[in-house]
């Protein structure tokens, strides 16, 4: 060619300078042909390499040098161990398509999961070049979540670390939330703050108990719920850093006092027909209100407070009761009235509930005499009877006990309510209670309800150790809207095994991860009866392999709302598990999922099937909130990004039902719940969404003010 060129051009003298300058040119081109030709037929090619009987670096099918293609080749190269060639084809690859994608299109509606950044990460991870290896696991999951990817970088950070040597002074962890010294009456608290590193936080530790991290961070910020039991509960929380550095630890003291304060009291008439009430208040942690008919007293808080109050003329006190109230200093409130008769003899402090809240035409129960004038032990309850049926979490057991030998103890489901601790008040108020034989003792104390039965038992112990006990037996009803079978149903279906090891998982994972869906009360789980009863119906076979349209099809037969489907690919080093969940009705994919364990089958995998568990239920959190604004076919709710809100989240719209009253003592048993509507979200923003009301399900529209609870 380079002949033809040069035998044109030299029939014309003047054009030789330019002659010479295009034969120059084109042999260039030429050359450069010919050489991307070479190196292109070399990447192409590759080499093929055989290690143990297996080959790596022979594709399936013709190469024909697509981002696939690259792909597929990198990862048989990373298999059989042969990082170079791994990270050549991989870089190739990323060059035609950058980014890391799940169901990535190759042809036609052909899709395999791509992730060319982490697995060159990886690949720089094995032939020690950290630095690299955190580049591209970081640009993987700038584009797509993977507990891979996680896994590496949090290794890959680790190397670096110990390799360069920088990270010299240990994690920090504050807490914003509560102070180191505090006081409630609440069954839980939730303790807020963060740690930091000038590196990587990898676990903070609660109670002794490591909360590792997916991914290491600079800057983690955590809220974590502790149960509370009553009297003095320590909380103790660290962070620890990637390279095992812990921070110095952070103690919380957490006082939990639900009991009321005790009040001890009876009314006097001296001789000259003025009444008087004395007696003593107590409180394990501090009285800080007391008001005799409304009025309020002066006193220093205190524990304990000696009462001398002068009430007037008897004349003109006699059929009044004497109302009293006393508050500690977390709240907790101890009431009722101190009755008058006729005679000028003291009358005991009945329950509030036994005064009429309302106008009616009963009158007030009066005690006709004290203990002592009948040498009798009593146990009265405010509102309380055998039997009752209540929707609340959990109840205030008030009442007043008397006896005609004094009281030497007074316990609620075998916890005392008197002071234990030695100090001069507590001394002197249980000395008057053994000394002041046959007035009345009025207490209080809060008590958590499970759901169904619960046994109450009060027990009166006088100073000779004669009992007289009360068992009441409530049953917490849950409302409606809060029953598990109020919630989003699911219909879990056995995974896909893509890559076998030599234990079959399929079974494994499907069991425990149910169990695991179980145990976190998110979802209403549609067992595995449920699934064989569709199975037989349909002629499958248990074996059979569901994925998203036969895991539909079933599920709708099942009655379910929602199916979880997913994929296992293992080896013997490693087990993947990638799950989604599908909405039945338009296939909307709700939330994707996926966990990497580097191991066998043992006893810790068993726990990462909890996680997976547990990141569904965050993914999609039980929240409640209220409608805000309402218009034809959409209302505003106001809960947001901010609470872990997303579009095509399911909620229910509801009202409370006018609460129920017992019908002997008139106590407040609480309310059922209607559910008013169906709605989805649609547009999420920071602090509201829109939704869409899908259906009603009563007579009346959804309303501004009406509450909403996620599916």
């Amino acid at each position: 060619m380079l002949r033809k060129i040069k035998r044109s051009f030299s029939l014309n003298p003047k054009t030789h300078i330019f002659r010479r300058y295009i034969v120059i040119m084109c042999g260039i081109v030429l050359v450069c042909t010919v050489c991307r030709s070479l190196i292109g037929c070399a990447v192409e090619k590759g080499k093929v390499y055989e290690k143990n009987g297996k080959f790596y670096g022979k594709t399936d099918g013709l190469f024909k040098a697509k981002w696939d293609d690259y792909y597929f080749r990198g990862l048989s190269y990373s298999e059989g161990s042969f990082g170079e060639d791994a990270a050549t084809d991989f870089k190739e690859a990323l060059q035609k398509r950058s980014k890391d994608q799940r169901r990535a299109r190759t042809y036609g509606m052909h899709f395999i999961d791509y992730f060319p950044n982490r697995e060159l990460g990886i690949v720089y991870f094995n032939l020690g070049k950290f630095k690299e290896a955190m580049h591209f696991l970081e640009a993987s999951l700038a584009s797509v979540e993977s507990g891979r990817a996680k896994l590496y970088l949090n290794k890959s950070r680790r190397a670096w670390l110990n390799e360069t040597r920088l990270d010299t002074t240990p994690p920090a962890i504050a807490v914003q939330f509560p102070p180191s010294v505090y006081i409630t009456n609440n069954f839980s608290i939730s303790v807020q703050g963060t740690a930091r590193d000038d590196f990587f936080i990898s676990s903070i530790i609660f109670d002794g108990k490591p909360s590792h991290l997916e991914l290491s961070q600079k800057e983690v910020s955590f809220k974590e719920e502790f149960s509370l039991h009553h009297g003095k509960n320590v909380i103790t929380l660290q962070s620890e850093d990637i390279l095992g550095k812990a921070s110095l630890p952070v103690t919380i003291e957490v006082k939990v006092d639900r009991e009321g304060p005790l009040v001890f009291l009876g009314a006097e008439v001296n001789t000259g027909g003025d009444i008087k009430v004395t007696g003593a208040v107590y409180d394990r942690s501090a009285i800080t209100k007391i008001t005799f008919n409304d009025r309020a007293l002066v006193f220093e808080k205190s524990r304990l407070v000696v009462i001398n109050e002068p009430f007037g003329s008897h004349s003109m006190h006699a059929d009044v009761p004497i109302r009293f109230e006393v508050e500690d200093i977390v709240g907790n409130r101890t009431g009722g009235y101190i009755v008058l008769a006729q005679s000028g003899y003291s009358f005991p402090p009945t329950p509030i509930t036994a005064i009429p809240q309302t106008s009616s035409s009963k009158s007030i129960a009066t005690v006709k005499g004290a203990c002592a004038a009948s040498q009798i032990s009593d146990i009265n309850l405010k509102g309380l009877r055998d039997g009752q049926d209540m929707f609340f979490t959990s109840l205030s057991v008030e009442g007043s006990v008397c006896s005609a030998e004094g009281i030497h103890d007074l316990t609620i489901n075998r916890q005392s309510l008197l002071p234990l601790e030695g100090d001069t008040a507590r001394n002197y108020f249980l000395k008057l209670l053994k000394e002041k034989k046959g007035r009345f003792l009025a207490f209080s104390k809060i008590i958590q309800l499970e759901e169904g039965k619960n046994t109450i038992t009060i027990t009166l112990t006088d100073p000779s150790e004669k009992i007289k006990e009360k068992d009441i037996t409530i049953t917490r009803k849950v409302p409606k809207v809060r029953q598990i079978s109020s919630r989003l149903k699911a219909a879990i279906f056995p995974f896909t095994e893509q890559k076998k090891s030599q234990e079959a998982l399929r079974n494994y994972v499907y069991t425990f991860l149910t169990h695991s869906f179980e145990d976190q009360k998110r979802f209403y789980v549609l067992g595995r009866s449920e699934l064989n009863r569709v199975l037989e119906e349909e002629q499958i076979s248990e074996e059979a392999l569901f994925n998203q349209e036969r895991a539909i099809h079933l599920g709708r037969l099942m009655g379910s709302e929602t199916v979880l489907i997913g994929d296992i690919s293992a080896s013997e080093e490693y087990i993947e598990i990638f799950a989604r969940l599908v909405e039945i009705e338009n296939s909307f994919i709700l939330a994707e999922k996926d966990l990497y364990w580097e191991g066998g089958l043992n006893a810790g995998f068993r726990e990462i099937l909890d996680e997976l568990a547990l990141k569904f239920k965050q993914h999609l959190p039980l929240c409640e909130g209220a409608v805000t604004n309402e218009t034809s076919g959409a209302a505003i709710i106001n809960l947001g990004e901010n609470e872990s809100i997303r579009q095509g989240m399911r909620f229910l719209a509801f009202s409370e039902s006018d609460p129920t009253f017992d019908t002997v003592t008139g106590m407040n048993l609480g309310s059922d719940t209607e559910i008013l509507g169906f709605l989805r979200a649609r547009e999420v923003g920071k602090e509201s969404f829109k939704a869409d009301v899908l259906k009603i399900f009563s007579e009346r529209r959804i309303h501004t003010g009406d509450s909403v609870i996620a599916k």
